[in-house]
């Protein structure tokens, strides 16, 4: 009974097992070196719509450090740099008051083992609703200065006319 599926020469028989060696060396790579740190969870979240944002927050899976960056960038591609702190796995920074319209949040983080990593976040700032009441009451308000402007002048229209001999 002979082993076909062996290498016959003293050659090959190395070549086939320090391939073998090769192959399992290389298939445990790849869990060790493809760690990068990823984006878990960010605020404002991917598409959302808010009427007023104060603050910008994103979280990775593993420790970022100096050199990460945050930046706003307007529908009209006007690039904001937002000054920017972080602690551990999470990146904040303050965001300026926006005008309504659409904006992509991009992110230049360095992860605790030097890769950088990427990546932007569209969100929309919406109009303020306008509070019923009190657009009434600029209505009224409105209508008031109004008619006693119009009074005004029918009372001096009136004096006019009636000094005319």
């Amino acid at each position: 009974m002979s082993n076909d599926f062996l290498p016959q020469s003293r050659g090959n028989l190395l070549r086939f097992w320090g391939g073998l060696f090769c192959l399992m060396v290389l298939s445990a790579l790849p869990s060790a070196v493809h760690a990068h740190a990823e984006l878990v969870s960010s605020f404002p979240p991917p598409g959302a719509t808010y009427t007023a944002l104060d603050t910008a927050t994103l979280t990775f899976n593993e420790p970022i450090g100096e050199g990460s960056q945050l930046a706003l960038v307007d529908a009209d591609f006007r690039r904001t740099e937002l000054t920017v702190t972080w602690e551990n796995e999470t990146i904040s920074a303050a965001v300026p008051v926006l005008d309504p319209g659409n904006y992509t949040l991009e992110f230049d983080v360095v992860s605790a083992d030097g890769h950088t990593i990427l990546g932007s976040i569209q969100f929309a700032i919406a109009a303020q609703p306008v509070n019923p009441i009190a657009q009434i009451a600029l209505l009224a308000i409105g209508a008031l200065v109004g008619f006693g402007l119009l009074r005004l002048w029918h009372n001096r229209r009136r004096q006019k006319w009636n000094a005319l001999p």
